[in-house]
């Protein structure tokens, strides 16, 4: 009997051990990815930002918006607008106001990107009547002025075809204390040209925001990219980006957007007035 519990225990304990000494796999950690990395809508291929979390799908004037299908790829595990499961190359979405992904990775974080759908610019460079919005009192140039660009030798350059001066830097040039060099919200960008009014900057108290017409003007459909062309012209640090307008989005009933418009190719499209963009500040000569 001693014999046969003295056998008993020893099995015991190797069991014990064995279980004690388990290598099994621990479960590896569940992904945190949660991007969209390609997108096209209604065959379009779009132009994802991935620091602002936007993409910006350019369709014709006209374009019914209201039923148009997404095609995309993503890292995470689900991809909804509000509360409907999307499907790439199946569902539907009403896009005549910006749309929102929100995009769940496996371990449940989120990321969420707008879709932006806008219309290319139908201004060009040498656009004849040149009109400039609602601000009736804007002094306007000779149609072909040239040279196009006068540096005024104080940081500015006027714009000989409409007569706007606009600060040589094209990244939200000033005082310290205006936070320059950054890009910013539809209202941070409001308060900083009224910081540089209140501190007088370069010895002017008129600047503002641009309105679209005014940054479109600029626009040189004969150059891929007219950011890097003004960058030729005399003037500095314009980004090849999206800057805002004065102007909400006049192509959607949403009062959370603000116009913008790509110095690239002049796309004019809306941003909610929460995302960020560049600034450039202009002035009307008097």
């Amino acid at each position: 009997m001693k014999k046969i519990y003295m056998v008993f225990t020893a099995i015991l304990l190797l069991t014990i051990s064995a279980c004690s000494n388990s290598t099994a796999p621990k479960p590896a950690p569940l992904s945190a990815e949660k991007a969209i990395a390609a997108y096209s809508l209604a065959g379009t291929v779009g132009t994802i930002n991935e620091d602002s979390k936007t993409i910006a799908v350019a369709k014709p004037l006209g374009t019914d918006l209201t039923a148009l299908v997404a095609t995309y790829t993503t890292t995470g595990a689900s991809v909804k607008v509000g509360a409907i499961t999307q499907v790439s190359g199946t569902t539907q979405n009403n896009f005549t106001a910006p749309v929102t992904y929100t995009v769940t990775a496996a371990d449940n974080s989120i990321s969420k990107y707008t879709i932006n759908v806008f219309s290319p610019n139908p201004f060009t460079m040498e656009a004849k009547p040149f009109k400039l919005g609602h601000e009736e009192n804007l002094q306007k140039g000779t149609a072909g002025s040239q040279p196009r660009f006068k540096d005024n030798g104080d940081q500015t350059i006027t714009d000989n075809l409409t007569g706007l001066i606009w600060t040589q830097n094209g990244n939200a040039p000033g005082p310290s204390g205006c936070s320059p060099k950054v890009d910013k919200t539809w209202q941070q960008a409001l308060d900083y040209v009224t910081c540089l009014n209140t501190n007088n900057y370069l010895e002017h108290n008129d600047w503002r925001l641009p309105n679209s017409e005014e940054l479109s003007s600029l626009i040189n459909n004969s150059k891929a990219d007219t950011a890097a062309w003004l960058n030729t012209q005399g003037f500095n640090h314009i980004q090849t980006d999206w800057y805002w307008a004065m102007h909400k989005y006049k192509y959607a009933h949403n009062t959370a957007l603000a116009c913008m418009i790509n110095l690239k190719d002049g796309y004019v499209s809306g941003n909610n007035k929460n995302n960020y963009n560049y600034v450039w500040p202009v002035r009307t000569k008097k």
